[in-house]
Order: structure tokens, then C-alpha cells, then sequence
């Protein structure tokens, strides 16, 4: 996915790029849960999760980006196997979006780490406008709800919606130690960055905080490219209950609820900080199947 035309570089793109390849194996979970029939991926960004599936899913897929490089790059990505996709441009938040699709068209609909990009340029957006924290959150979820309502509508009865993103953790303290300088100067930079209000406890070898704000730090500050536009994303933003109350009453099944931590963010996690207790999960997969 990609909401950023704010990636001014060429350079910068492709390290976003490169950022979603990499996680393409973690990203193919997802076709454990998928059913039958046709795929809407909405935010492909350059296909690394279109890369990891058969060419009789893509045959059966359509892939939506507002992001026209990026689109281009998933092409190039699946090379000869592109053919077999149909590609749409569109902005997931304008009126128009759904018009380009007819109600329960799709037997699957896939959001892979996009919710949480759309939700932080909601807020943005509302806060730009409101100034007013509690309003601009209140508004960036009802935008969300409202997206969560039109994507249900494009599923057909017994089909499914698939979402793999961040995952909010508990609302805990906890202490961080800091193995070495740079990550304490990349703490500092984090604090000062974040538009979020980060409170915190100094310690003569590191912080305790929040464990969301904390999250939001981990999943952050070994980012050198693009760190003006990751830091303004919150990635813990909801959890699988916040994904079923913005469903509201919708009649669902749910068919997988996880929350895992990627091994290769444990394994950075842990050249650079000392942590009490258990590391938070990076990633939630949770697949709803539609049934009525």
C-alpha cells in the first residue's frame, strides 16, 4: 500500500519498495485463510504479497494503489505473471472508489499493512483541521468504519476479509534499556518527531513508557529513508476487537485471530535493548468470513 505521494525521491521509494519485499514471506500467511474465487487487494504497493500467490489466484485477482509508481512496480515485480492481474488506480477515501465495483463482487478482500496508513493520514488530516486530539481521533475511526462498511459490501455472502497489519498492545509500563548510544539519540529523535505526545520516565540507562508508545518507537527507529513519513504513521493503532466494533453488527464469522512477533524485528530488537518482559507482537493476521 501506499498513501504517499510524500515520497519525494526516487531513492525514497524504492527503500519503501525494498521494505514491503522483504516482508513478503511473512506476507504469503495470508493465503492460508483465503477462500475460494476472486481477490481484491486493496494497496498492493509494489506486489510483494501478489508475488506469493499461484497463477490461477492471480487470474482471479484485481490490485487497487493511488500510488501510480508503485503500481508500475508490481508490475515489473511479477513480470511475465502481471498480465494474469487486473491493476486499478484509486484512493481508498474518495466517493468515487466503490463506483469502480459492483456489490459483493469479490470473494476475498485483502488488506495487507494498509489500515494503519489510512488511519494516520485520517487523523492527520483531522487534526490539521480540528486541532483537537480526542476530535481527530474520533474522526479518523469513523472514516475508517465507514471504508470497513463499503469494503464489506464488495463480499460476497461466504466470502472473506482478510487484514494483516500492526497490532496495538496492552496499555502497560514498560522499562527500556538502551544497549548502546545511537538508540538512545533515536529515542530522542522519536520523542521529538512523534505527533503523538510521548510521556516518559528518563533512567540513567534507559526509559520507561507507555508499552503503545514503546511499540510505536520499536516498529520506528531503524528507519535512516523516509523517517519524516513513518513517524507520523501510528502502526498499533487497533487490535482485532476495535476491527470487530467497526464492523458493528455486521453478520461474521471469524475464522483466524492471531498476533505474532516477525523473528527478524526480535532478533534487532535484541541487539539494541535490554526489555522487561515480553516483547509486544509487531503484526496481526485476522481473517472474518462474511455470513449474511
Amino acid at each position: 500500500m501506499s498513501i504517499r505521494n510524500n515520497l519525494h525521491t526516487d531513492h525514497g521509494l524504492e527503500t519503501y519498495a525494498q521494505g514491503m519485499c522483504n516482508s513478503a514471506g511473512d506476507k504469503a500467511r495470508i493465503n492460508h485463510y483465503l477462500a475460494p474465487g476472486t481477490i481484491l487487494e486493496l494497496g498492493c504497493g509494489n506486489g510483494a504479497y501478489l508475488q506469493t500467490l499461484p497463477e490461477d489466484r492471480l487470474r482471479q485477482t484485481t490490485a487497487v494503489d493511488m500510488n501510480a509508481n508503485l503500481l508500475l512496480k508490481a508490475q515489473a515485480n511479477l513480470r511475465e505473471r502481471s498480465a494474469l492481474v487486473t491493476f486499478k488506480r484509486a484512493h481508498l477515501f474518495r466517493d468515487d472508489f466503490l463506483e469502480t465495483f459492483e456489490d459483493q463482487e469479490f470473494d476475498n478482500v485483502v488488506l495487507c499493512s494498509v489500515l494503519h496508513e489510512l488511519y494516520s493520514e485520517a487523523r492527520t488530516q483531522q487534526l490539521a483541521e480540528h486541532r483537537d486530539e480526542n476530535q481527530a481521533e474520533h474522526n479518523a475511526v469513523r472514516s475508517i468504519t465507514s471504508l470497513l462498511d463499503n469494503i464489506w459490501d464488495l463480499i460476497r455472502v461466504g466470502g472473506r476479509l482478510i487484514i494483516r497489519d500492526g497490532c496495538k498492545p496492552p496499555s502497560d509500563n514498560v522499562t527500556i534499556r538502551f544497549k548502546n548510544a545511537e538508540v538512545r539519540q533515536a529515542f530522542a529523535k522519536f520523542v521529538d518527531d512523534h505527533p503523538w505526545f510521548i510521556t516518559y520516565t528518563e533512567l540513567d540507562y534507559g526509559v520507561t513508557l507507555n508499552l503503545q508508545d514503546a511499540y510505536e518507537f520499536l516498529t520506528k527507529y531503524f528507519y535512516t529513508e523516509n523517517w519524516d513519513v513513518e513517524v507520523l504513521e501510528r502502526f498499533g493503532w487497533c487490535n482485532y476487537n476495535d476491527i470487530i466494533t467497526m464492523l458493528g453488527d455486521k453478520q461474521l464469522q471469524t475464522i483466524e485471530v492471531t498476533s505474532y512477533l516477525i523473528p527478524w524485528l526480535g532478533s534487532k530488537w535484541a541487539q539494541d535493548f535490554d526489555f522487561t518482559g515480553k516483547y509486544p507482537d509487531s503484526t496481526m493476521l485476522v481473517a472474518i468470513q462474511k455470513i449474511g
